[in-house]
């Protein structure tokens, strides 16, 4: 008999064990249901490309392009598939054609070479987002960041007035592309009517060859200083002036680096932050206005560099000065 009742209490103490672990295995697996249930869904991964018809090179337009996409990525943690040397529309046509295909969220074009066909794919896919540095749009899901960089070339061809023996200041633009001619030429006439500001153009900003004899026809005109509005020719341009112990003042970036003794200022457009205010509207509540959005210098778009070791403080201040004045007369 105590056997058998040794027997019923180890038999019991084993089935209470067995039933306790079974309703703790129970409950952790309505844990697990219940917590799966309350879990968010993951986002997905945002799908970024952006195109460019230049190169990567130093001191290009490409490569602040390329800048970008390694500011994106890290600032905002995604991945920004990254095409250049779109020089062709049907390079372009294909490249956005299978972005489209592979569910490309934002399409970034890098110039306002991509407007044009950006308004055409944008009507046709009105589910992808499309955004271009520069140019002109109506519709909501393209959208156009543009700024105007009139007053900061006004501040540099001033200071570029100070440093000139000649009192003749050269420019080298793109056909059609200097959109602030009038407004430089009228705002130098009415600082100095001695100085006079020649402009040469030419077809493409990456012709070497082109810029250079564009250089060399404003110096034989008896330029001292060039404005030098290029992408991969600038580099040439101030090499050669620094050879010729001539003036330049740069574009895009500050161009210091290139010839610090030779190069007065830049003008300088900064297009990592633009692509951030950019990224920071497309994940903000209201998402990218659509149309076209205009910066100001105060949201860092764009500026003045540093004027250069050949100025005097005084001379420094007083371009500072009328950078103020210029500022109160346009507001």
């Amino acid at each position: 008999m105590q056997v058998q009742k040794k027997q019923s209490m180890i038999i019991l103490a084993v089935a209470g064990a067995a039933a306790v672990l079974l309703l703790l295995a129970l409950q952790m697996l309505s844990s697990h249901v219940s917590g799966s249930d309350d879990e968010e869904p993951q986002d997905e991964p945002l799908h970024v490309s952006m195109l460019t018809s230049d190169s990567t090179n130093d001191q290009s337009w490409g490569a602040l392009a390329y800048e970008s996409k390694l500011h994106l990525e890290e600032r905002f943690d995604t991945e920004v598939a990254f095409y250049p040397h779109l020089t062709t529309k049907r390079m372009r046509d294909f490249r956005i054609s299978r972005e489209i295909e592979q569910g490309c969220d934002i399409i970034i074009g890098h110039g306002s070479e991509f407007s044009d066909i950006f308004s055409l794919y944008a009507e046709e896919h009105p589910d992808v987002t499309f955004v271009t540095l520069h140019g002109d749009s109506d519709q909501e899901n393209y959208t156009v960041y543009t700024f105007d960089i009139t007053d900061a070339e006004k501040t540099a061809l001033h200071a570029a007035s100070m440093k000139s023996e000649t009192g003749r200041i050269g420019v080298i633009s793109m056909e059609g592309d200097w959109h602030a001619a009038e407004a430089v030429y009228e705002e130098a006439g009415r600082l100095d009517a001695d100085t006079d500001i020649l402009l040469e153009t030419v077809v493409s900003r990456n012709d070497r060859e082109e810029a250079l004899r564009a250089m060399r026809s404003l110096k034989a005109q008896g330029v001292d200083v060039i404005y030098t509005r290029g992408n991969q020719f600038n580099r040439y341009i101030i090499s050669e002036m620094e050879q010729e112990d001539m003036y330049a003042v740069g574009f895009v970036e500050d161009q210091s680096m290139l010839a610090e003794n030779h190069v007065l200022t830049s003008v300088t457009q900064h297009i990592p932050q633009i692509y951030e205010i950019m990224m920071e509207d497309y994940l903000s509540d209201e998402g990218l206005p659509g149309g076209v959005r205009e910066l100001e210098i105060e949201d860092g778009a764009y500026g003045v560099a540093p004027l250069g070791p050949m100025y005097t403080d005084a001379e420094k201040a007083a371009v500072k000065r009328y950078q103020e004045q210029l500022k109160q007369r346009e507001s």
